[in-house]
């Protein structure tokens, strides 16, 4: 499936790049408590005063 989608970026002539990317995520658990506001495009019409916890 790789060999297939690198000739069809050649055939297009396409850039090809490659990123290796390291993440860290948060798994812990918090002392305080956090609050924050949906993020835009996300809110429910419904509530749209609605906080996340």
């Amino acid at each position: 499936m790789e060999q297939l989608k690198e000739e069809k970026q050649v055939h297009l002539n396409w850039d090809i790049r490659q990123l290796d990317i390291d993440n860290a995520f948060l798994n812990g658990h918090l002392k305080e408590t956090v609050f924050m506001f949906q993020p835009e495009g996300y809110a429910d019409p419904a509530k749209p005063n609605h906080i996340c916890k």
